[in-house]
């Protein structure tokens, strides 16, 4: 029976007045676009935002998703999930925003004419900036042309090394879905580990370098020197003489907003491979340089979520591994991501820590986020997260999956904490025209 149009949502309406170019969009529209739609609804989006929104996720992201997965073998494995596909989607606290992430992936991506998917970032990235006010692609630039291998390093890194593991990706772009500006707000995810190996220089090196070429009125040259002062600290021993072994802190990647250069924040991200509550606190404050009261009381709400969460403290070790579609990820435990914010507003780095929960039970994890929302005194967040996070799927049983909720943020702005959670999910899905199945997400 059909509904009618007054009882259809918006991704319902817009699912029967869009066309597709071919039957990978579609499929990828059939798996992103009602997740997407849903959260924004129970985030209580103005319902024209809710149009407006599903629209460029049709226009912008998912003709830049790449072939839909019908089995396991992936011709590109992106990084953003530890199923090695292209897409993520992850829901603010207590502000109620809807984010996107995606790798754009091309026709070409993963043969030998675009080997490390470098070609079409800078067409989703042409089209974005045709509908989003404001977008400015100075900076997006300079930092593709400092961060992102060229053809000529490519064809290098092919000759000189027969594998350069399973994960390839340079770049993401993600959307931020505004409430009250009424537009999305852009931004770009780079990472220089193939640019290190072309180069040979450091990862590390690359991102802070290209930061202070960017930085060319250096109103970003205080919070870096700060940072990179924490950073060399870590990797020396108690006598303040370089240790022997390397430091467990490892520089991954950084990310700009796609706006005028002076209002773009830059963030750092890093892997922390020791995981425990005082290496937490260490990176939190700076190894002691962040002490004021802000920081402190964000402190102590951090080891609340700490402790609920259903993790343990120990030695990480980097994961290489893609797990098969529609199955279960094993329990597992990765490195706590940490970023730093830069921004010329701000006189020191602002952190935002990253854990990983993927792999865990949902029941266990969905109970864990519960209880801090109530700790902290959001009772219609936590009355509501477990029926919204079920029901995005309505098929999966939170006490058997492991795969909702893969990692949590937490950072503190304006006195409270700012926690995002991020989902992805790999169940088959029907009712596409063609009627065969496929992996939903």
């Amino acid at each position: 029976m059909k509904l009618p149009k007054s009882a259809m949502d918006p991704y319902q309406v817009l699912t029967e007045a869009l066309v597709f170019n071919n039957q990978d969009e579609e499929r990828w529209w059939q798996s992103t676009a009602p997740i997407l739609g849903k959260m924004m609804k129970d985030a209580c989006y103005d319902v024209h935002l809710q149009y407006k929104y599903l629209c460029l996720h049709r226009t912008c992201v998912i003709p830049a998703l790449g072939p839909y997965p019908r089995t396991n073998e992936l011709r590109w494995k992106c990084i953003l999930t530890r199923y090695g596909l292209p897409f993520e989607l992850s829901f603010n606290y207590p502000q109620g925003l809807v984010r996107t992430v995606w790798e754009p992936i091309g026709a070409l991506t993963g043969t030998m004419n675009d080997p490390f998917n470098t070609q079409m970032i800078w067409k989703s990235v042409d089209t974005l900036s045709q509908l989003i006010p404001g977008v400015n692609l100075n900076w997006f630039k300079h930092f593709v042309r400092e961060l992102v291998t060229t053809d000529e390093e490519d064809l290098e890194i092919l000759k000189k090394h027969k594998d350069v593991g399973i994960f390839k990706t340079q770049n993401m772009l993600a959307f931020d879905y505004d409430k009250d500006g009424g537009n999305a707000r852009a931004k770009v995810y780079l990472y220089p580990q193939l640019k290190s190996l072309a180069t040979g220089i450091s990862t590390k090196d690359l991102m802070l370098d290209s930061i202070r070429k960017a930085d060319v009125e250096g109103n970003l040259n205080s919070q870096l020197s700060i940072l990179e002062e924490y950073m060399a600290s870590r990797t020396l021993d108690t006598n303040g003489h370089e240790a022997d072994v390397s430091s467990s802190l490892i520089p991954c990647f950084l990310s700009f907003d796609l706006v005028e250069p002076r209002a773009s924040r830059v963030k750092i991200y890093l892997a922390e491979n020791e995981v425990s509550f005082q290496r937490i606190e260490d990176l939190w404050t700076l190894g002691g340089r962040r002490t004021d009261l802000r920081t402190i009381a964000g402190l102590q709400y951090l080891k609340d979520l700490w402790e609920a969460l259903p993790l343990e403290e120990g030695h990480r070790t980097p994961s290489n591994i893609i797990y098969d579609l529609g199955k279960c990820a094993p329990m597992e435990t990765l490195s706590l991501i940490i970023n730093f914010v830069l921004h010329p507003n701000d006189p020191l780095p602002q952190p935002q820590i990253y854990f990983f929960v993927g792999g865990h039970n949902d029941l266990l994890v969905a109970d864990a986020l519960t209880s801090f929302f109530q700790r902290v005194g959001w009772k219609d967040i936590a009355e509501s997260y477990k029926p919204n996070i079920s029901a995005y799927h309505p098929g999966l049983d939170l006490s058997e999956s492991t795969q909702l909720q893969s990692w949590v943020s937490y950072s503190f702005k304006d006195g409270a904490p700012y926690v995002s959670v991020y989902t992805q999910l790999f169940e088959p899905i029907h009712g596409v025209k063609s009627g065969k199945a496929g992996y939903g997400i």
